[in-house]
C-alpha cells in the first residue's frame, strides 16, 4: 500500500511539473534592457513601429499574433524632462478611470491600488481585453492585451505568469 501511495505522489509529481514546463515553455521573456522586462506567449511577434513609438516622452512595443487575433502593446510613460520642468508625473488614477469607463468595454474585474491597476472585460468587439499598469518613480508601465475568445483558455493559464513576469528595470 505505502508504495501504490509513492507511486501515485510521483506520478502526480512527474505530471505537475510536466504542465508547469509546458506552461513556461509556451511564453517568452522580451526585454528593451533599459526600461522593462516583459512576458509574451512565443506565438508573439514584434511589429513596433520604431520610429513611430518611440519619443523622448513614451515609448510602445507592439506585438502581433500571426493570425491577428491577439494584440499586445506594452507602454511607458517615461517622461523625464516634461516631469523635471513641469512636475508632472504619471496619474494613475486619471488612466484608471479612463479605462473603467471605456465606452467599448464591459468591465468585469477591476482594481485600483496606490501603485498599480488593473481592469479587464469583454470589448464590443468581441474580443477579451486584459489591461494592467504599475507606477514607479513617477512613470507608467501598462501592459494591454487583447485577444480573440478563442485564445481564452490559453490566458486563463498563462496570465499569472505575465503579470509576474511584468519588471521594471529603472
Amino acid at each position: 500500500m505505502a508504495r501504490r501511495k509513492s507511486c501515485i505522489l510521483l506520478l502526480v509529481l512527474i505530471l505537475g511539473a510536466t504542465n508547469l514546463f509546458a506552461q513556461n515553455a509556451e511564453l517568452k521573456t522580451v526585454t528593451d534592457s533599459n526600461w522593462i522586462e516583459y512576458v509574451v506567449p512565443k506565438f508573439m511577434n514584434d511589429i513596433t513601429d520604431y520610429d513611430f513609438h518611440m519619443s523622448p516622452h513614451f515609448m510602445r512595443y507592439d506585438l502581433a499574433s500571426t493570425d491577428s487575433k491577439v494584440k499586445i502593446y506594452v507602454l511607458i510613460n517615461n517622461s523625464p524632462n516634461i516631469k523635471r520642468l513641469f512636475d508632472i508625473s504619471f496619474k494613475i488614477k486619471r488612466n484608471y478611470l479612463e479605462d473603467i469607463n471605456d465606452k467599448n468595454l464591459v468591465v468585469d474585474y477591476k482594481l485600483l491600488k496606490k501603485d498599480r491597476y488593473f481592469v479587464s472585460g469583454n470589448l464590443k468587439n468581441g474580443k477579451i481585453r486584459y489591461k494592467f499598469c504599475f507606477v514607479k518613480d513617477g512613470y507608467g508601465y501598462t501592459y494591454n492585451l487583447e485577444y480573440d475568445k478563442s485564445y481564452e483558455s490559453f490566458f486563463n493559464r498563462n496570465l499569472n505568469e505575465i503579470i509576474k513576469g511584468f519588471k521594471m528595470l529603472k
